[in-house]
């Protein structure tokens, strides 16, 4: 939910008309104010007021959060100002779907059928269905199923996971991230399609690569860096936020020597199948920040239960994104090429088996980053003469 228009001020009296419009329009008391007003001098230096608030977002606000004026505390108030964006958001969540979807969904209706790619977490339905409130139905009315993808994961897709790049929480992980990524993009070629009779059909290409990024900083910093490098040699590099997010994906597909740095959303819905993509890139294994006020909610609502905020919450999350973004590169039976994860703790801590376990099984490549480069280079490398030639009869 956001205002159409706000504009710079401050004062005791605009702190009021601040007030007075989440209050009218999210039900938020004067119980937010010292949680609320700190977010909004970080967000901008100063206050905000709003010249009018769309009807619209109050309609929504009303249908998706009934009685939050009466139950505020079953919300999570929050101001967000995103990079991309031109105005800071006042945000409503709800604190937990699980009982409006039980009420609203899975009790009235006789039949439901839920089905996604990425609903299990370590190979366990459990987290879905008590986010979503299908562990309140009774056992016998649930089904759960897992079909395997007819996807041949385990002769197209390379996993790599270089063995020499710094920990995260590592002051050089930045850095090294940002270098690695220059060289996997340099070594993810293209193809050139030939036979001995026509001789090449078709120019080789650089690029092609999908770099799925956890913050927006690391985003601009490693992408500035790689466009400093890479364009002189004629890749373009697409970013996140320079333009539509449709506009730069069909860009993307088209250019053949183009690769696209993104975050956040691009994690997830991103079809790009065919030679456009051959190599996706994860720079970091995408746990939410501790900070962050929906999970920061959320896992204190977990701590009152008595539960794990990291592991009934934080790694299920980051397993599922994780498997979205590994799900980017094989959009169709015959596409091919690298996952690259520059995240070591995928390997080295305990936890790390469960992102393991949960994507299907590929050629795998755990080494140096100069022998992961030989093999994405491989992977990626020119069609054999041979493959060539029986394609064409």
């Amino acid at each position: 939910f956001q205002c159409s228009h706000v504009c710079l001020s401050s004062g005791e009296e605009e702190e009021r008309r601040i007030l007075l419009c989440l209050r009218s329009t999210y039900g938020f008391g004067l119980e937010f104010l010292p949680h609320l007003l700190p977010q909004v001098n970080k967000a901008h230096g100063s206050l905000f007021r709003y010249h009018r608030m769309k009807r619209d977002s109050t309609n929504t606000a009303t249908n998706l959060l009934p009685g939050t004026s009466h139950k505020a505390h079953h919300t999570i108030p929050y101001i967000h100002n995103k990079p991309f964006g031109i105005y800071p958001r006042f945000y409503a969540t709800p604190l937990d779907i699980a009982p409006k979807m039980q009420q609203g969904v899975f009790e009235p209706l006789s039949t439901v059928v839920c089905a996604s790619a990425t609903l299990k977490s370590n190979n366990s339905f459990n987290y879905w269905n008590h986010r979503t409130g299908a562990a309140y139905v009774p056992p016998e009315r649930i089904l759960c199923r897992e079909f395997e993808s007819p996807f041949p994961y385990h002769q197209n897709l390379l996993l790599a996971i270089p063995n020499d790049i710094p920990m995260p929480d590592s002051r050089d992980f930045q850095p090294a991230v940002e270098e690695a990524v220059i060289e996997l993009i340099e070594a993810a070629k293209g193809r050139i399609h030939y036979c001995a009779s026509k001789g090449a059909i078709g120019m080789l290409t650089k690029g092609r690569t999908l770099a799925l990024f956890t913050s927006y900083e690391s985003l601009r910093s490693a992408c500035e860096h790689a466009r400093e490098v890479l364009a002189p040699k004629g890749i373009m590099v697409l970013r996140q936020g320079e333009d539509d997010r449709f506009r730069l994906l069909e860009t993307f597909k088209s250019v053949s020597s183009s690769v696209l740095f993104a975050t956040d959303s691009f994690w997830e819905g991103v079809d790009v199948p065919g030679e456009s993509l051959s190599q996706v890139i994860i720079a970091k294994l995408p746990f939410s920040v501790p900070t962050d006020p929906i999970f920061a909610a959320r896992s204190e609502a977990l701590l009152k239960r008595g539960g794990n905020p990291f592991m009934d919450l934080s790694l299920p999350e980051a397993v599922i994104k994780f498997r979205q973004g590994f799900g980017r590169l094989m959009r169709k039976s015959t596409d091919r090429g690298v996952v690259t994860v520059l995240d070591r703790r995928i390997i080295e801590k305990r936890y790390g088996s469960i992102f393991l376990n949960s994507i299907p099984k590929t050629k795998f490549c755990h080494s140096s980053l100069q022998e992961v480069l030989e093999a994405v280079e491989k992977t990626t490398a020119l069609k054999k003469e041979k493959e060539i030639n029986e394609h064409e009869r």
